[in-house]
């Protein structure tokens, strides 16, 4: 089973599994207009999802933060819109919340760098997709 994850904001990422195994970890793209700012390119993420034709979308269902501003609450909103919009071709789209996957992980109530060190314990295969990063724990 071909399955998307997205991890929503601006240093979020896409990971396509095949049957619970990584086979791609790669950055969301993202593009500059004029009028709305930097926001998800909508255009490259919808050919990844065309190009995977996965089985399952899972996005992390977060809003933003309580001490955003307006302007960032409103930048990360588009962006998580954008996201949904993207995987509207998908037959099966979860929304899963940060304490239900941190709970199944073993990591609920500690800090967001502990999800990379987690991840790759998890799912050993996806360490070549984080080559390039000198600490992976910086990109939390």
């Amino acid at each position: 089973m071909l399955t998307l994850g997205f991890d929503p904001g601006f240093h979020g990422a896409i990971t396509t599994f095949d049957n619970l195994t990584v086979i791609n970890v790669q950055d969301i793209p993202y593009i500059k207009y004029p009028t709305i700012g930097l926001i998800p390119d909508f255009k490259k993420i919808r050919k990844i999802v065309d190009e995977v034709n996965p089985d399952l979308a899972v996005l992390e269902n977060i809003g933003a933060s309580p001490s955003d501003g307006i302007a960032s609450a409103s930048k990360f909103t588009k962006g998580f819109g954008v996201l949904i919009g993207c995987c509207s071709g998908v037959d099966r789209v979860v929304f899963v919340t940060p304490r239900v996957w941190k709970c199944g992980c073993g990591i609920v109530n500690k800090p967001k760098k502990a999800a990379i060190p987690k991840a790759l314990d998890l799912h050993p295969e996806a360490s070549v997709f984080m080559e390039g990063y000198e600490n992976i724990n910086d990109r939390a």
